[in-house]
C-alpha cells in the first residue's frame, strides 16, 4: 500500500506540474505574451536567476572542486536544470535516470519498513526522506571521530531524531528552533521518544545577538517586519557564542535555514576555522550559493574536501547539499 502511496505521489507532483502547464499556456496565449516568457516566470520562481550565475566558467571551477561522487551528482543536476530552463519540460518525471527511480523504490520499501518506528505520520513524507538519507551517514564517512552535532533549522527536529536513532556513538545534538510552538513540540517530543541527548535551544542564527520578529509558519516561518502577519518576538546568537555558551564540540553543523545559507557561514567562521565539523549545507536555496559558498569555505586553507548528496529523489534539484568534510 506504501508502495502504492509513494507511486501516486510522484505521479501526483509530476500530473498537477502538467496541468499547471497547460492552464498557463492558455493564460498567457490569452494575454498575448510568449511561452517562453511564461517558463521561465512560472516554471520554478528560482530559475529566473539561473542564467545569471551558471556559467561555463562558474560550472567548471566549482565541479572541478568537487571529489568523482560529487562531480557526478553535480553534471547531473546542471543538465536537469539546464533541461527545464531551456528545454520547456514539463511535467519533469521523465528526467529522473534508473538511479534515481531505483532510489524512489528503495525509498518507498523504507517507508514501509520503518513505519512503525518512526514517530511521525507517514503524510509527514519530508521527514521520512531525512531519515531515509540519515540512515547512510555512518557507512559515507568512515572511520571518524563522533563529537557534537549541531543541527540548524528543522522544525519539527525529525533530522535531530534520526541523527540520534543511526549515527553511532555520537554525543549531543543540539537542535536550534526559534519558533516557540514548535520548540515546545521538541520538548515534549524529546520526553516521549526518551531523546536526551537532543538538547533543543530557542533562538535562531545571525552575525550579531539581538531581538528580532518571526512570523508564525512552521516549516516555513520567516524573519518579517509585516504588520499584516501574525509575528512573535525571538532571540537571535551568532554559532560562535552558543559553542562557547553550552561547550559544544561540533563535529557536524547542518544548515537548512531557507535562503541565509551563505551569511550563516561567515557568522560561524570562529567556531569552523577552530573545530573543523563536517559541513552540511543547503545551496538550492539561491543559485549563487553554488558558486560562493564553496570558494569562502576553501579560501580558509582548512584542508576540506567538497562534495555533494542530495536528500530528495523526487524532485529535479531541492534538497541539494553540499558536504564539505
Amino acid at each position: 500500500m506504501l508502495k502504492l502511496y509513494y507511486f501516486l505521489l510522484s505521479k501526483k507532483i509530476h500530473f498537477l506540474k502538467y496541468c499547471r502547464y497547460h492552464f498557463d499556456v492558455m493564460k498567457f496565449l490569452l494575454e498575448g505574451r510568449s511561452l517562453r516568457e511564461r517558463d521561465e516566470g512560472n516554471t520554478n520562481k528560482r530559475l529566473r536567476t539561473f542564467r545569471k550565475y551558471m556559467t561555463e566558467e562558474n560550472k567548471t571551477r566549482f565541479l572541478n572542486k568537487l571529489d568523482n561522487k560529487g562531480k557526478n551528482i553535480g553534471k547531473k543536476l546542471i543538465k536537469k536544470i539546464e533541461n527545464i530552463m531551456y528545454s520547456n519540460i514539463l511535467p519533469y518525471g521523465n528526467i529522473f535516470d534508473a538511479e534515481e527511480k531505483k532510489q524512489q523504490e528503495s525509498f518507498a520499501n523504507f517507508c514501509i519498513e520503518n513505519k512503525d518506528i518512526i514517530p511521525f505520520d507517514i503524510n509527514e513524507v519530508w521527514s521520512y526522506l531525512n531519515y531515509f538519507y540519515i540512515e547512510k551517514l555512518d557507512d559515507e564517512f568512515k572511520n571518524l571521530e563522533w563529537k557534537d552535532i549541531i543541527d540548524c533549522g528543522w522544525y519539527n527536529w525529525d533530522s535531530s531524531l534520526a541523527m540520534v536513532k543511526y549515527l553511532k556513538d555520537i554525543l549531543n545534538v543540539y537542535c536550534i528552533e526559534p519558533e516557540i510552538e514548535n520548540f515546545k513540540n521538541i520538548k515534549k517530543q524529546i520526553i516521549t521518544q526518551n531523546a536526551q541527548n537532543i538538547i533543543p535551544i530557542n533562538l535562531w542564527l545571525w552575525d550579531r545577538k539581538f531581538e528580532a520578529i518571526i512570523t508564525e509558519g512552521g516549516a516555513w516561518s520567516n524573519l518579517s517586519a509585516d504588520e499584516n502577519t501574525k509575528w512573535i518576538k525571538i532571540q537571535i546568537d551568532t554559532v560562535d557564542n552558543i559553542v562557547n555558551k553550552y561547550n559544544i564540540n561540533p563535529w557536524l553543523i547542518k544548515r537548512d535555514i531557507e535562503w541565509f545559507e551563505y551569511d550563516s557561514i561567515v557568522w560561524a567562521k570562529k567556531t569552523i576555522i577552530k573545530h573543523r565539523p563536517i559541513l552540511f549545507i543547503s545551496i538550492y536555496h539561491k543559485w549563487k550559493d553554488w558558486f560562493e559558498i564553496l570558494p569562502l569555505i576553501d579560501s580558509w586553507n582548512l584542508d576540506y574536501k567538497f562534495t555533494l548528496r542530495r536528500w530528495n529523489c523526487f524532485h529535479p534539484f531541492a534538497d541539494t547539499l553540499l558536504v564539505c568534510y
